[in-house]
């Protein structure tokens, strides 16, 4: 007598499957974290490696603890766009967030005060993998780290 094969265990098994893939595409279109303003406490800027040979660097350390530049800093995180493969790069600034929760989490954030520029993000977690920031975004993150 034959035995039936029943594929529902396997069927399930490639659905997860799929459906996983499908979850990492979306976070990978995702910004860079999903973070709220809500959570954070202050954020601070030291000048780092590129910052430190310009000229005149605007600043050694700025802490910005205010809603407004919190929210941006925040908006400029979460729209950040993956950028393919591997990065190769020096740092402008070091950014922390300081969370309410007493958590920190730690970037490269490379802005110039160049009008019409892009940004670039970088997790120090993940330092090899970098997130784009848009030109309306960095303007935005200009006006408060470079004020005129």
């Amino acid at each position: 007598m034959r035995k039936s094969v029943t594929f529902r265990p396997l069927l399930l098994i490639m659905l997860g499957l799929v459906l996983g893939l499908v979850g990492c595409q979306a976070e990978n279109e995702k910004g860079a974290a999903g973070v709220s303003a809500g959570e954070i406490e202050h954020i601070s800027l030291t000048c780092i490696d590129i910052c430190l040979r310009w000229e005149k660097p605007p600043f050694t350390l700025k802490t910005f603890n205010d809603a407004d530049s919190i929210l941006t800093f925040t908006e400029a995180i979460n729209q950040a766009r993956r950028m393919e493969g591997d990065l190769d790069y020096g740092g402008i600034f070091n950014m922390k967030l300081f969370f309410t929760d007493g958590t920190r989490k730690e970037y490269v954030l490379n802005i110039d005060d160049k009008v019409g520029s892009t940004g670039l993000l970088v997790d120090i977690a993940k330092s090899t993998q970098g997130y784009i920031i848009g030109q309306d975004m960095v303007s935005k993150l200009r006006a408060i780290i470079f004020p005129a």
